[in-house]
């Protein structure tokens, strides 16, 4: 795989982790205190991005940048954890939801 497709797929896997962390915060509408939010992620540089909240290569940098106007936003603090890709059903299924194994997700 090349480096800018690599690159490419951390900015979703990392952007997803964002999208789930404000919808997972704004299902709960905490409004005092802080509060943690634990998710799983199987893409490695997605995972280390995420526990510094920070990358300096375009366009993960701007992945982190809006997970971390979302801990910002709700007071949190985003702990994402990696899981092993091949321990990841959903995202395997999901990611391949042409294929005959993925209907079992829709049916």
């Amino acid at each position: 795989m090349s480096r800018i497709a690599q690159s490419d797929i951390s900015f979703y896997e990392a952007f997803s982790q964002e999208i789930l962390a404000h919808l997972r915060l704004e299902h709960c509408q905490l409004t005092n205190g802080r509060v943690g939010v634990r998710q799983w992620c199987d893409n490695m540089p997605a995972v280390g991005a995420a526990a510094k909240l920070f990358s300096s290569k375009p366009p993960l940098c701007f992945a982190m940048q809006a997970l971390s106007h979302v801990c910002v936003k709700w007071q949190a603090e985003a702990f994402v954890s990696h899981l092993a890709g091949s321990r990841n059903d959903w995202a395997d299924k999901l990611s391949r939801f042409r294929e005959a194994k993925s209907q079992d997700l829709f049916g």
